[in-house]
Protein backbone atom coordinates (compact mmCIF):
# COMPACT_ATOMS: atom_id res chain seq x y z
CA UNK A 1 0.00 0.00 0.00
CA UNK A 2 1.45 3.44 -0.92
CA UNK A 3 1.20 6.46 1.48
CA UNK A 4 0.42 8.75 -1.45
CA UNK A 5 -3.41 6.51 -1.29
CA UNK A 6 -4.44 7.25 2.33
CA UNK A 7 -2.95 11.41 1.83
CA UNK A 8 -4.93 11.31 -1.38
CA UNK A 9 -7.92 10.23 0.67
CA UNK A 10 -7.82 12.79 3.44
CA UNK A 11 -6.87 15.12 1.01
CA UNK A 12 -9.90 14.81 -0.44
CA UNK A 13 -12.16 15.05 2.22
CA UNK A 14 -10.42 17.47 3.43
CA UNK A 15 -11.51 19.83 0.11
CA UNK A 16 -14.87 18.79 0.68
CA UNK A 17 -14.88 19.94 3.90
CA UNK A 18 -13.51 23.17 2.80
CA UNK A 19 -16.41 23.69 0.57
CA UNK A 20 -18.76 22.93 3.50
CA UNK A 21 -17.62 24.93 5.76
CA UNK A 22 -16.37 27.95 4.16
CA UNK A 23 -20.10 28.83 4.12
CA UNK A 24 -21.10 27.29 7.66
CA UNK A 25 -17.98 28.76 9.67
CA UNK A 26 -18.52 32.27 8.72
CA UNK A 27 -21.87 31.85 9.16
CA UNK A 28 -21.55 30.85 12.84
CA UNK A 29 -19.14 34.01 13.32
CA UNK A 30 -22.17 35.88 12.35
CA UNK A 31 -25.55 34.34 14.02
CA UNK A 32 -25.22 35.94 16.88
CA UNK A 33 -24.46 39.65 15.57
CA UNK A 34 -27.11 39.32 13.03
CA UNK A 35 -29.78 37.59 14.64
CA UNK A 36 -29.11 38.28 18.66
CA UNK A 37 -31.08 35.92 21.32
CA UNK A 38 -32.70 34.28 17.74
CA UNK A 39 -29.18 33.31 16.65
CA UNK A 40 -28.51 31.84 19.82
CA UNK A 41 -31.92 29.72 19.92
CA UNK A 42 -30.21 28.28 16.02
CA UNK A 43 -27.08 27.56 18.24
CA UNK A 44 -28.84 25.65 20.97
CA UNK A 45 -30.98 23.52 18.76
CA UNK A 46 -27.81 22.73 16.41
CA UNK A 47 -26.06 21.58 19.57
CA UNK A 48 -28.77 19.77 21.50
CA UNK A 49 -29.92 17.72 18.23
CA UNK A 50 -25.69 17.51 17.61
CA UNK A 51 -25.76 15.22 20.77
CA UNK A 52 -28.82 13.75 20.47
CA UNK A 53 -27.77 12.68 16.89
CA UNK A 54 -24.48 11.17 17.68
CA UNK A 55 -26.25 9.02 20.35
CA UNK A 56 -28.79 7.30 18.44
CA UNK A 57 -28.00 8.05 14.63
CA UNK A 58 -24.56 9.20 13.63
CA UNK A 59 -23.08 5.45 14.31
CA UNK A 60 -25.59 3.30 12.88
CA UNK A 61 -25.87 5.18 10.02
CA UNK A 62 -22.24 5.26 9.24
CA UNK A 63 -21.92 1.62 10.30
CA UNK A 64 -25.06 0.97 7.92
CA UNK A 65 -24.33 2.97 5.38
CA UNK A 66 -20.46 3.75 5.12
CA UNK A 67 -18.68 7.08 5.11
CA UNK A 68 -19.41 8.25 1.86
CA UNK A 69 -23.32 8.02 1.50
CA UNK A 70 -23.49 9.59 5.07
CA UNK A 71 -21.22 12.21 4.22
CA UNK A 72 -23.17 13.49 1.32
CA UNK A 73 -26.33 13.43 3.39
CA UNK A 74 -25.00 14.99 6.09
CA UNK A 75 -23.48 17.79 3.87
CA UNK A 76 -26.65 18.39 2.17
CA UNK A 77 -28.30 19.40 5.77
CA UNK A 78 -25.24 22.14 5.71
CA UNK A 79 -26.61 23.26 2.79
CA UNK A 80 -29.68 23.38 3.84
CA UNK A 81 -29.05 25.63 6.75
CA UNK A 82 -26.86 27.88 4.22
CA UNK A 83 -30.29 28.56 2.16
CA UNK A 84 -32.57 28.95 5.65
CA UNK A 85 -30.41 32.37 6.31
CA UNK A 86 -31.43 33.36 2.80
CA UNK A 87 -34.73 34.24 4.46
CA UNK A 88 -34.46 34.60 8.10
CA UNK A 89 -37.54 33.68 9.54
CA UNK A 90 -37.83 31.49 12.80
CA UNK A 91 -40.16 28.55 11.03
CA UNK A 92 -37.08 28.13 8.27
CA UNK A 93 -34.11 28.49 10.62
CA UNK A 94 -35.29 26.35 13.39
CA UNK A 95 -36.32 23.13 11.45
CA UNK A 96 -32.91 23.87 9.68
CA UNK A 97 -30.83 24.21 12.76
CA UNK A 98 -31.91 20.62 13.72
CA UNK A 99 -31.55 19.09 10.86
CA UNK A 100 -28.26 20.72 10.55
CA UNK A 101 -27.09 19.19 13.49
CA UNK A 102 -27.94 16.05 12.69
CA UNK A 103 -26.14 15.98 10.25
CA UNK A 104 -23.26 17.17 11.95
CA UNK A 105 -23.44 14.06 13.64
CA UNK A 106 -23.38 11.83 10.73
CA UNK A 107 -20.72 14.19 8.77
CA UNK A 108 -18.33 14.44 11.76
CA UNK A 109 -19.01 10.67 12.98
CA UNK A 110 -17.98 9.60 9.05
CA UNK A 111 -15.15 11.72 9.42
CA UNK A 112 -13.34 10.17 12.44
CA UNK A 113 -14.05 6.93 11.03
CA UNK A 114 -12.71 7.90 7.76
CA UNK A 115 -9.38 8.89 8.83
CA UNK A 116 -8.70 6.32 10.98
CA UNK A 117 -9.12 4.33 7.99
CA UNK A 118 -6.77 6.10 6.22
CA UNK A 119 -3.97 6.25 9.23
CA UNK A 120 -1.48 4.22 10.93
CA UNK A 121 -0.60 4.93 14.71
CA UNK A 122 2.45 6.47 13.17
CA UNK A 123 1.31 9.22 10.66
CA UNK A 124 -2.22 9.87 12.38
CA UNK A 125 -0.70 13.38 13.42
CA UNK A 126 0.19 14.41 9.71
CA UNK A 127 -2.78 13.04 8.44
CA UNK A 128 -5.35 14.88 10.52
CA UNK A 129 -2.95 18.09 9.55
CA UNK A 130 -3.51 17.14 5.85
CA UNK A 131 -7.06 17.18 6.35
CA UNK A 132 -7.35 20.36 8.87
CA UNK A 133 -5.55 21.92 6.58
CA UNK A 134 -7.65 21.65 3.86
CA UNK A 135 -10.79 22.31 6.08
CA UNK A 136 -9.32 25.14 7.85
CA UNK A 137 -8.85 27.05 4.38
CA UNK A 138 -12.61 27.41 4.61
CA UNK A 139 -11.77 29.87 7.60
CA UNK A 140 -10.43 32.31 4.83
CA UNK A 141 -12.45 31.48 2.07
CA UNK A 142 -15.61 32.42 4.08
CA UNK A 143 -14.46 35.13 5.63
CA UNK A 144 -13.19 36.84 3.06
CA UNK A 145 -16.30 36.27 1.13
CA UNK A 146 -18.24 37.59 4.30
CA UNK A 147 -16.30 40.59 4.74
CA UNK A 148 -16.55 41.52 0.76
CA UNK A 149 -20.14 40.95 0.74
CA UNK A 150 -21.55 42.59 3.52
CA UNK A 151 -19.52 46.17 2.89
CA UNK A 152 -20.75 46.41 -0.27
CA UNK A 153 -24.02 43.99 -1.08
CA UNK A 154 -27.01 42.56 1.03
CA UNK A 155 -26.65 39.47 3.41
CA UNK A 156 -29.13 37.53 0.81
CA UNK A 157 -26.55 36.98 -1.05
CA UNK A 158 -23.81 36.11 0.79
CA UNK A 159 -25.92 33.00 2.18
CA UNK A 160 -26.51 32.27 -1.97
CA UNK A 161 -23.14 32.38 -2.09
CA UNK A 162 -22.57 29.81 0.68
CA UNK A 163 -25.48 27.80 -0.40
CA UNK A 164 -23.44 27.25 -3.57
CA UNK A 165 -20.50 26.05 -2.01
CA UNK A 166 -22.66 23.57 0.28
CA UNK A 167 -24.16 21.85 -2.92
CA UNK A 168 -20.64 21.63 -4.37
CA UNK A 169 -19.64 20.21 -1.05
CA UNK A 170 -22.39 17.48 -1.34
CA UNK A 171 -21.48 16.17 -4.96
CA UNK A 172 -17.71 15.97 -4.30
CA UNK A 173 -18.64 14.04 -1.20
CA UNK A 174 -20.61 11.44 -3.31
CA UNK A 175 -17.14 10.54 -5.10
CA UNK A 176 -15.42 10.06 -1.89
CA UNK A 177 -12.65 7.25 -2.25
CA UNK A 178 -12.34 4.35 -0.44
CA UNK A 179 -8.92 3.69 1.82
CA UNK A 180 -6.93 1.02 -0.06
CA UNK A 181 -6.92 -0.96 3.36
CA UNK A 182 -10.04 -1.36 4.07
CA UNK A 183 -11.77 -4.62 2.78
CA UNK A 184 -15.13 -3.34 2.59
CA UNK A 185 -15.69 0.29 0.80
CA UNK A 186 -16.58 3.45 2.14
CA UNK A 187 -20.21 3.05 0.33
CA UNK A 188 -21.10 -0.37 1.41
CA UNK A 189 -24.38 -0.73 2.97
CA UNK A 190 -24.72 -3.20 6.36
CA UNK A 191 -28.50 -3.19 7.48
CA UNK A 192 -27.67 -6.06 9.32
CA UNK A 193 -26.47 -3.30 12.18
CA UNK A 194 -28.54 -3.72 15.28
CA UNK A 195 -30.09 0.22 15.62
CA UNK A 196 -31.91 -0.15 19.17
CA UNK A 197 -31.78 2.65 20.80
CA UNK A 198 -31.11 -0.08 23.94
CA UNK A 199 -28.12 -1.71 22.23
CA UNK A 200 -26.64 1.27 20.90
CA UNK A 201 -26.58 2.83 24.57
CA UNK A 202 -25.43 -0.73 25.92
CA UNK A 203 -22.73 -0.24 22.91
CA UNK A 204 -21.52 2.69 23.95
CA UNK A 205 -21.61 2.31 27.87
CA UNK A 206 -19.79 -1.24 26.94
CA UNK A 207 -17.12 0.65 24.98
CA UNK A 208 -16.89 3.68 27.65
CA UNK A 209 -16.84 1.11 30.70
CA UNK A 210 -13.65 -1.05 28.66
CA UNK A 211 -11.61 1.85 27.26
CA UNK A 212 -9.79 4.22 29.72
CA UNK A 213 -8.23 5.74 26.47
CA UNK A 214 -11.39 6.89 25.64
CA UNK A 215 -12.96 8.42 29.28
CA UNK A 216 -9.63 10.35 29.17
CA UNK A 217 -9.99 11.73 25.99
CA UNK A 218 -13.47 12.83 26.29
CA UNK A 219 -12.71 16.30 28.34
CA UNK A 220 -10.98 17.27 25.22
CA UNK A 221 -13.83 17.20 23.25
CA UNK A 222 -15.84 19.41 25.48
CA UNK A 223 -13.07 21.87 25.98
CA UNK A 224 -12.96 21.70 22.36
CA UNK A 225 -16.82 22.48 22.30
CA UNK A 226 -16.52 25.01 24.58
CA UNK A 227 -14.11 26.99 23.06
CA UNK A 228 -15.92 26.63 19.57
CA UNK A 229 -18.59 28.31 21.60
CA UNK A 230 -16.24 31.07 22.79
CA UNK A 231 -14.49 32.02 19.48
CA UNK A 232 -17.74 31.98 17.62
CA UNK A 233 -20.55 33.83 20.07
CA UNK A 234 -18.49 35.52 23.11
CA UNK A 235 -15.13 36.93 20.67
CA UNK A 236 -17.70 37.83 17.73
CA UNK A 237 -20.91 38.87 19.12
CA UNK A 238 -19.28 40.74 22.49
CA UNK A 239 -15.84 41.75 21.16
CA UNK A 240 -15.05 42.35 17.46
CA UNK A 241 -18.73 43.27 16.37
CA UNK A 242 -19.08 46.18 19.71
CA UNK A 243 -15.36 47.48 18.76
CA UNK A 244 -14.69 47.15 15.43
CA UNK A 245 -18.88 46.47 13.73
CA UNK A 246 -20.36 43.75 12.40
CA UNK A 247 -18.51 44.37 8.81
CA UNK A 248 -15.50 43.64 10.13
CA UNK A 249 -15.60 40.64 11.50
CA UNK A 250 -14.24 38.35 8.64
CA UNK A 251 -11.22 40.39 8.81
CA UNK A 252 -10.48 39.41 12.09
CA UNK A 253 -11.91 35.53 11.73
CA UNK A 254 -9.21 35.60 8.39
CA UNK A 255 -6.65 36.25 11.09
CA UNK A 256 -7.78 33.63 13.22
CA UNK A 257 -7.69 30.94 10.34
CA UNK A 258 -4.28 32.08 9.17
CA UNK A 259 -2.55 31.51 12.54
CA UNK A 260 -5.29 28.18 13.07
CA UNK A 261 -4.08 26.82 9.62
CA UNK A 262 -0.05 27.68 10.44
CA UNK A 263 -1.06 25.50 14.02
CA UNK A 264 -2.24 22.71 11.98
CA UNK A 265 0.88 22.27 9.80
CA UNK A 266 3.70 22.89 12.19
CA UNK A 267 1.74 21.13 15.15
CA UNK A 268 0.26 18.32 12.87
CA UNK A 269 4.19 17.35 12.00
CA UNK A 270 5.62 18.46 15.15
CA UNK A 271 3.03 15.75 17.11
CA UNK A 272 4.43 12.62 15.61
CA UNK A 273 8.27 13.38 16.49
CA UNK A 274 7.47 15.18 19.72
CA UNK A 275 4.29 13.49 20.78
CA UNK A 276 0.98 15.30 21.18
CA UNK A 277 1.13 16.16 24.93
CA UNK A 278 3.84 19.27 24.40
CA UNK A 279 1.80 20.79 21.31
CA UNK A 280 -1.75 20.18 23.51
CA UNK A 281 0.17 22.08 26.28
CA UNK A 282 1.21 24.58 23.95
CA UNK A 283 -2.30 25.01 22.39
CA UNK A 284 -3.64 25.46 25.93
CA UNK A 285 -0.75 28.27 26.75
CA UNK A 286 -1.91 30.29 23.70
CA UNK A 287 -5.96 30.28 24.67
CA UNK A 288 -4.86 30.76 28.85
CA UNK A 289 -2.34 34.08 27.16
CA UNK A 290 -5.73 35.20 24.88
CA UNK A 291 -8.01 35.05 27.66
CA UNK A 292 -5.50 36.99 29.62
CA UNK A 293 -4.93 39.34 27.38
CA UNK A 294 -9.04 40.35 26.87
CA UNK A 295 -9.05 40.13 30.56
CA UNK A 296 -6.17 42.86 31.26
CA UNK A 297 -8.08 45.27 28.21
CA UNK A 298 -11.20 45.22 29.85
CA UNK A 299 -10.64 46.15 33.45
CA UNK A 300 -6.89 47.30 33.72
CA UNK A 301 -6.87 49.36 30.78
CA UNK A 302 -10.32 50.09 29.14
CA UNK A 303 -10.55 52.53 26.61
CA UNK A 304 -11.11 51.41 22.92
CA UNK A 305 -9.96 48.09 21.72
CA UNK A 306 -8.07 48.49 18.52
CA UNK A 307 -8.15 46.54 15.30
CA UNK A 308 -4.57 45.50 15.74
CA UNK A 309 -5.05 44.46 19.36
CA UNK A 310 -8.71 42.20 18.29
CA UNK A 311 -6.26 40.51 15.81
CA UNK A 312 -3.63 39.51 18.38
CA UNK A 313 -6.16 37.75 20.28
CA UNK A 314 -7.76 36.27 17.63
CA UNK A 315 -4.32 34.90 16.30
CA UNK A 316 -3.73 33.38 19.46
CA UNK A 317 -7.17 31.78 19.60
CA UNK A 318 -6.51 30.54 15.92
CA UNK A 319 -3.29 29.29 17.31
CA UNK A 320 -4.88 27.66 20.40
CA UNK A 321 -7.75 25.84 18.20
CA UNK A 322 -5.49 24.41 15.57
CA UNK A 323 -3.23 22.90 18.25
CA UNK A 324 -6.54 20.92 19.82
CA UNK A 325 -8.00 19.70 16.63
CA UNK A 326 -4.99 17.96 15.92
CA UNK A 327 -4.50 16.47 19.57
CA UNK A 328 -8.08 15.16 19.89
CA UNK A 329 -8.31 13.61 16.15
CA UNK A 330 -4.56 12.01 16.19
CA UNK A 331 -5.33 11.22 19.41
CA UNK A 332 -8.54 8.92 17.71
CA UNK A 333 -6.94 7.55 15.22
CA UNK A 334 -4.08 6.42 17.13
CA UNK A 335 -5.64 5.00 20.25
CA UNK A 336 -9.09 4.28 19.37
CA UNK A 337 -9.53 3.08 15.96
CA UNK A 338 -10.80 -0.04 17.20
CA UNK A 339 -13.70 1.50 18.08
CA UNK A 340 -14.10 4.11 15.46
CA UNK A 341 -17.20 5.04 15.28
CA UNK A 342 -18.47 4.35 18.86
CA UNK A 343 -15.80 6.66 20.13
CA UNK A 344 -16.16 9.35 17.25
CA UNK A 345 -20.16 9.25 18.45
CA UNK A 346 -19.20 9.61 22.51
CA UNK A 347 -16.77 12.17 22.28
CA UNK A 348 -19.01 14.28 19.98
CA UNK A 349 -21.74 13.91 21.64
CA UNK A 350 -19.43 15.42 24.91
CA UNK A 351 -18.46 17.88 22.89
CA UNK A 352 -21.91 19.10 22.23
CA UNK A 353 -23.24 18.86 25.84
CA UNK A 354 -20.48 21.36 26.85
CA UNK A 355 -21.31 23.32 24.31
CA UNK A 356 -25.01 23.90 24.87
CA UNK A 357 -23.93 24.10 28.45
CA UNK A 358 -21.98 27.09 28.51
CA UNK A 359 -23.81 28.54 24.84
CA UNK A 360 -25.94 30.94 27.10
CA UNK A 361 -23.59 31.64 29.87
CA UNK A 362 -20.71 32.59 27.46
CA UNK A 363 -23.22 34.95 25.57
CA UNK A 364 -24.58 36.92 28.83
CA UNK A 365 -21.95 36.19 31.67
CA UNK A 366 -19.68 38.84 32.67
CA UNK A 367 -15.97 38.42 31.53
CA UNK A 368 -14.99 37.36 34.69
CA UNK A 369 -16.69 34.29 34.89
CA UNK A 370 -16.49 32.79 31.04
CA UNK A 371 -12.60 33.39 31.74
CA UNK A 372 -12.21 31.27 35.77
CA UNK A 373 -14.72 28.31 33.11
CA UNK A 374 -12.47 28.19 30.42
CA UNK A 375 -9.60 28.34 32.30
CA UNK A 376 -10.48 25.47 34.51
CA UNK A 377 -11.73 23.53 31.93
CA UNK A 378 -8.79 24.16 29.73
CA UNK A 379 -6.36 22.69 32.15
CA UNK A 380 -8.21 20.09 33.66
CA UNK A 381 -8.87 18.83 29.90
CA UNK A 382 -5.06 18.92 29.38
CA UNK A 383 -4.29 16.99 32.22
CA UNK A 384 -6.67 14.32 31.40
CA UNK A 385 -5.05 14.02 27.88
CA UNK A 386 -1.87 13.48 29.27
CA UNK A 387 -2.61 10.73 31.46
CA UNK A 388 -4.86 8.97 28.41
CA UNK A 389 -1.51 9.81 26.20
CA UNK A 390 0.40 8.31 28.71
CA UNK A 391 -1.79 5.17 29.66
CA UNK A 392 -1.82 4.84 25.89
CA UNK A 393 1.37 4.51 25.16
CA UNK A 394 2.45 2.06 28.39
CA UNK A 395 -0.11 0.01 27.06
CA UNK A 396 1.32 -0.17 23.77
CA UNK A 397 4.56 -1.21 24.92
CA UNK A 398 3.63 -3.58 27.41
CA UNK A 399 2.03 -5.66 24.07
CA UNK A 400 4.93 -5.24 22.15
CA UNK A 401 6.85 -6.46 25.22
CA UNK A 402 4.84 -9.41 25.59
CA UNK A 403 4.99 -10.78 21.80
CA UNK A 404 8.70 -10.24 22.04
CA UNK A 405 9.59 -12.23 24.64
CA UNK A 406 10.90 -15.55 24.08
CA UNK A 407 8.11 -18.66 23.98
CA UNK A 408 9.86 -21.58 26.36
CA UNK A 409 8.95 -25.06 24.98
CA UNK A 410 6.84 -27.61 26.92
CA UNK A 411 9.34 -29.82 28.56
CA UNK A 412 12.90 -28.02 28.27
CA UNK A 413 13.65 -24.92 30.01
CA UNK A 414 16.95 -24.58 28.10
CA UNK A 415 15.26 -24.22 24.60
CA UNK A 416 13.41 -21.30 23.33
CA UNK A 417 11.64 -20.56 20.37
Amino acid sequence: MQRADFVFGTGYLGISFMFLFTGFNATQSLLTSLYADMGNVCFVIIYISFGVSCVFIARPAVDMLGARITSAAGAATYTLFSAANIWPMPYFLYPASALCGAGASVVWTAQGVYISQCSMAETSGRHSAVFFFFQRMSLLFGNLISSYVLHRYPTNLLFFIFTLCGGISTLMMCFLPSPPQVSSPVSAVNFRVDTSPRTLLANMWEVWRETATLRRGVPMWMWHGVAGVLFSVWFTARWITPNLGLENIGYVMLVFGVCNIAAIVLLGSLSDKVGRVPCLFFAAGCLTCGLACCTLRYYAWGGTVSFLEVCAVAGLFGVSDGGVVVGINSYLSAHLAQHASTACAVCRAAQCVASSSVLFLTAKAPLAVVVVVHGILIWVAAVMYCKGERSACSSAAHEESTESRPVRLDGDDDEMI
